[in-house]
């Protein structure tokens, strides 16, 4: 089998844990990795008293799994419109709100964070004649932007563990736009545009496991049960009088952060009201000096700590 010939398919589901059937030139996403693997306690291991130090055979206990996947750069999915990841950002605990542009198809797709109602989604991970499923399954997303490089989202969903089976690649039809780099990207932080070389998101959701002995395996779910969105950014040192990023932190103030990255019709912005600097130390880039800066994003009102725009439209 070859590692390198792999399908992602994922679906809202309609019922918890109810397979939602996900088809090739509707439910696609590109990727450029993924596994897919058991979680909890799996075999476990029977501690008893023995003539001889031999040991029994385990069993199999308490057992749900992850399938983690990175989309390869941000692209529209097969309407040509939404993006291919529309559905696991949903999934990983986003609302999504479309306003439709006055010439039809899509418009503007905004994404905000969600406390409550976060569904859940079918995963199919086919590799070579293979296929993995979760149902049920709920993740986690993080973004890496490098300057002059594709951003790579990275997806981590745990959901219930299907037996694997033998099945045919599917033949997928995927965009054929060009994703995004981060370049001509409008960065700015506190309405100072940084220069910096790096950004990284972790939007932060927490995953668990609800145990039940009824079920299957002994979870009947995965919730979502918190977040805490966090990242870190790299900025070419300046003098006080520039922006004095050391005052900023010491007095906990938070500001804006708002960065702006592709051309029509796949154009995304990414914003947040009120980020704060967690610490701050010196870097060093090509004998460039730099400030390795951890961050937080905080809330406005809440629910809000950030927001994902994706437009088809000129402006944002």
């Amino acid at each position: 089998m070859l590692k390198n010939r792999a399908v992602l398919l994922l679906k809202k589901e309609s019922s918890y844990g109810t397979d939602a059937s996900p088809a090739v030139s509707a439910d696609e996403i590109l990727i450029k990795d993924a596994t897919a693997v058991p979680l909890g306690d799996k075999i476990l291991e029977r501690d008893v008293l023995l003539p001889s130090f031999s040991s029994l055979p385990g069993v199999l206990g308490q057992t749900w799994g992850q399938i983690k996947f990175t989309a390869a750069g941000f692209h529209n999915g097969t309407d040509g419109a939404s993006l291919d990841i529309d559905s696991a950002l949903e999934c990983s605990g986003m609302l999504k709100t479309n306003t439709a542009a006055a010439t039809g198809v899509e418009g503007t797709d905004v994404y905000d964070p969600i406390t409550t109602s976060i569904p859940s989604a079918t995963i199919y991970l086919y590799k070579d004649g293979m296929l993995y499923k979760l149902l049920g399954a709920r993740g986690k997303w993080s973004i890496t932007m490098e300057a002059g490089k594709i951003p790579e989202i990275t997806f981590e969903f745990e959901g219930l563990w299907q037996d694997p089976v033998d099945a045919s690649l599917p033949t997928p039809s995927y965009d054929t736009a060009n994703p995004p780099i981060f370049a001509s990207a409008g960065f700015s932080i506190g309405s100072y545009s940084a220069l910096i070389s790096k950004l990284s998101i972790d939007f932060g959701t927490v995953l668990a496991a609800r145990p039940d002995p009824s079920s299957g395996n002994g979870v009947v779910g995965i919730d979502i049960t918190g977040r805490d969105v966090s990242g870190s950014i790299d900025p070419e040192a300046v003098l006080v009088a520039t922006k004095d990023f050391w005052g900023i932190w010491k007095a906990g103030t938070t500001a804006a952060l708002t960065l702006e990255i592709g051309t029509t019709p796949n154009k995304y912005k990414i914003t947040a009201p009120a980020v704060q600097e967690m610490d701050i130390s010196e870097g060093d880039r090509d004998s460039l000096l730099t400030f390795e800066i951890p961050i937080k994003f905080r809330m406005s009102s809440g629910d809000d700590e950030i927001k994902i725009t994706h437009t088809n439209a000129a402006a944002l």
